[in-house]
């Protein structure tokens, strides 16, 4: 993983909303820097959508070996996008904020499927340094 500027911290959160394929580069600063490879989509019924991003290229079925190699893994979750995700996500989550005493606090099915993918990533990639992205709505997964 390089190391980021703030404004380059910023710049690899707003990649989370570019549409890449299995194995495709993450670059920065107009292309130049290797981030590294996306090995994973989650594009989840609850709205997670998450790029996991690996410091080296995996094949198609990696072993526990390849896993084990990954030094570094970025975590890219995407931001609210639509009606679906304010009013299944983002509305439950204001007025639990703002009426604790009224409300179960209990995290939406989103929130737990973020949770569930940052688990799965940590228990995958067992030597990694992990970096965690996200604006909107993915800032808070």
């Amino acid at each position: 993983m390089i190391s980021c500027t703030d404004k380059e911290r910023q710049e690899l959160s707003e990649k989370q909303y570019k549409s890449y394929k299995i194995n495709s580069p993450v670059r920065l600063n107009e292309e130049k820097d290797l981030v590294g490879y996306v090995s994973e989509i989650k594009n989840k019924l609850s709205g997670e959508n998450t790029y996991i991003v690996t410091d080296i290229k995996l094949p198609d079925t990696p072993t526990t070996d390849d896993l084990a190699k990954v030094g570094h893994v970025t975590l890219l979750y995407q931001g609210s996008q639509d009606v679906r995700d304010w009013t299944l996500n983002n509305v439950p989550m204001v007025v639990r904020i703002h009426a604790p005493d009224f409300v179960p606090t209990r995290p939406t099915i989103q929130l737990r499927d973020a949770a569930k993918t940052l688990q799965e990533t940590l228990d995958k990639y067992p030597n990694a340094n992990i970096s965690i992205y996200g604006h909107s709505l993915g800032d808070i997964c």
